[in-house]
C-alpha cells in the first residue's frame, strides 16, 4: 500500500478500512470510473462526477495530526464534498487521488503533518502542479506586506499552502489595512484613498505577482493586509460590518476561512479570500469588480 494512503488512513484501531472503496457505510466514499460518492452520518448523499472535479486541497485544524482535523476537501464545478480519516474508504480513496495527472504527493504529505490551521491545495484540473510550500510561519505577526517577493522562476504557482496563524481578526482588519495603505504608497508610490476605484491598484499588484510567479506563502500576510483593505472600502461605502470566519468547521471554500463584510442585504462578502483566488486564479477574479457588484447588490452610492 502507498505512503500516501497508509498516511491518511490513520485510524482508530476499532475501526476497520473499505474494501477498495467499494462498500459504502454508514458515513462513507465510494467511487467508480464516473463519480464520487459519499454518504453521510445524516442520510444525504453528495455525488461528484470525475469530469466535475476542479481542485483536491487540505484542510488542517489546531489538534495535531492524530486527531480526526485533516480533511480532504473536492472542489467541483458546482459543489464541494469533505473526506475526514475516519470515513469508511477513505484509505482507498486517497490512493485513488493519488493517480490523478499532477496530483503533488509531496503537498499532501505535508498536509496531513501539519498541527496548524492551514489548507494546502495538492491538484488542480488546469494541470499545474502545486509544488510544495515552504515551512509554515512561526515568528511573531508581521503585518506590513512583502516589497516586491521574490519571483519562481518556474512561472505561476497553482498550489501550495497559506498558514491562517496570523489572518486578520476583528480587532486586528483595520490596522491590517492601515498597512496596505502606507506600503503601497511606500513600495508602489500609489496613494490609496479608500474608494472603491483603488481597488484596482490592488487587482493590479496581485497580477505583477501572478505574472512574477511569486509563490503565495511568499505573500500571506500581505494578501491579509490587501484583503483588509478591500473589505474596509466596500464597508465605509455601504452599511456593512465586519464578521467572525466560520471556520469552526470544516467547509470546502476558502471564504469561511476569514472576516467577511456582511451587507444590510445580508449578503457575506470576503475580501481576504478574493484576493487569493485573484493570485491563483487571474483574470476570471477581480477584487475591484466583485467590490462593484457588491455595494451595487447593497444598494451603496
Amino acid at each position: 500500500m502507498r505512503f500516501l494512503s497508509c498516511l491518511f488512513g490513520r485510524r482508530p484501531a476499532h475501526e476497520s478500512p473499505a474494501a477498495g472503496g467499494r462498500r459504502g457505510g454508514r458515513d462513507s466514499i465510494t467511487w467508480d470510473g464516473a463519480g464520487i460518492t459519499r454518504r453521510r452520518p445524516d442520510g444525504r448523499i453528495e455525488t461528484m462526477a470525475w469530469a466535475d472535479l476542479r481542485e483536491v486541497a487540505v484542510v488542517c485544524r489546531p489538534g495535531g495530526p492524530a486527531a480526526d482535523d485533516h480533511h480532504i476537501v473536492l472542489t467541483g464545478r458546482e459543489r464541494g464534498i469533505l473526506v475526514g480519516r475516519r470515513v469508511t474508504g477513505a484509505e482507498a480513496f486517497a490512493q485513488r487521488l493519488e493517480e490523478l495527472p499532477g496530483f503533488d504527493h509531496a503537498t499532501f504529505v505535508q498536509a496531513m503533518s501539519t498541527p496548524e490551521r492551514a489548507r494546502f491545495v495538492c491538484w488542480r484540473s488546469a494541470g499545474v502542479r502545486a509544488q510544495a510550500p515552504a515551512p509554515a510561519i512561526a515568528s511573531a505577526p508581521a503585518t506590513r506586506p512583502a516589497t516586491r517577493p521574490p519571483a519562481s522562476p518556474a512561472g505561476p504557482r497553482q498550489g501550495g499552502a497559506f498558514s491562517l496563524k496570523f489572518a486578520p481578526g476583528l480587532d486586528t482588519v483595520e490596522g491590517y489595512a492601515e498597512d496596505t495603505v502606507r506600503n503601497m504608497q511606500r513600495i508602489y508610490g500609489i496613494a490609496m484613498d479608500y474608494s472603491p476605484e483603488s481597488l484596482a491598484h490592488v487587482d493590479r499588484v496581485l497580477a505583477e505577482w501572478r505574472e512574477q510567479g511569486v509563490h503565495i506563502d511568499a505573500v500571506t500576510k500581505s494578501i491579509f493586509s490587501m484583503g483588509s483593505y478591500a473589505g474596509e472600502v466596500v464597508r465605509r461605502h455601504s452599511r456593512g460590518r465586519w464578521t467572525k470566519p466560520r471556520a469552526d468547521s470544516v467547509h470546502a471554500d476558502i471564504e469561511e476561512w476569514f472576516v467577511a463584510i456582511e451587507l444590510a442585504n445580508g449578503r457575506r462578502w470576503a475580501p481576504v479570500a478574493l484576493c487569493i483566488r485573484v493570485l491563483l486564479d487571474g483574470p476570471s477574479h477581480s477584487v475591484a469588480r466583485s467590490a462593484r457588484q457588491a455595494l451595487a447588490e447593497a444598494g451603496a452610492h
